[in-house]
């Protein structure tokens, strides 16, 4: 029976590889980069800051992930525990930059500030739809150590 927990795995290290993707492809296939991402790849990726977010990103993705695939039914040990608290942090890191940048797209979308409208835009609601499957995993977990008695 899938699980919210798994979806979140799921999800967390698909976003992540994604990651690994756009800064493999602004070294090894910028076309690609372009035809998922639009005219702003290239520029975005030339700056080393951002291709080092886009790794630390990448690697805290992939990291939750693996975290979220470990959550068991009904356990309540230390690494449980920690791994508890390290989603919670991700499910509102995701809540917090889905809701700034979402924010900021359709204020931009409506004309109150000014920039420009591009495909990058729905990037933003993914960050939402992550911290909507992680929060369902957390919750999903808690029932079930709460049904066991524990």
């Amino acid at each position: 029976m899938p699980t919210w927990a798994s979806a979140f795995a799921i999800w967390s290290l698909l976003f992540g590889s994604m990651h690994f993707f756009w800064l493999g492809a602004y070294f090894a296939w910028p076309a690609a980069g372009r035809a998922m991402l639009g005219p702003i790849f290239e520029p975005a990726f030339a700056s080393l800051r951002f291709r080092t977010y886009d790794l630390v990103v990448g690697v805290l993705f992939v990291a939750v992930g693996l975290a979220a695939g470990t959550l068991r039914r009904g356990s309540t040990s230390k690494h449980e525990t920690f791994v508890r608290r390290s989603l919670r942090l991700a499910v509102v890191l995701l809540s917090v930059r889905g809701t700034a940048g979402t924010l900021l797209d359709t204020l931009i979308i409506l004309g109150v500030i000014q920039g420009s409208i591009s495909r990058m835009m729905f990037y933003d609601l993914w960050f939402l739809v992550g911290a909507g499957l992680g929060a369902g995993a957390l919750h999903q977990q808690r029932h079930q150590v709460r049904s066991v008695g524990v």
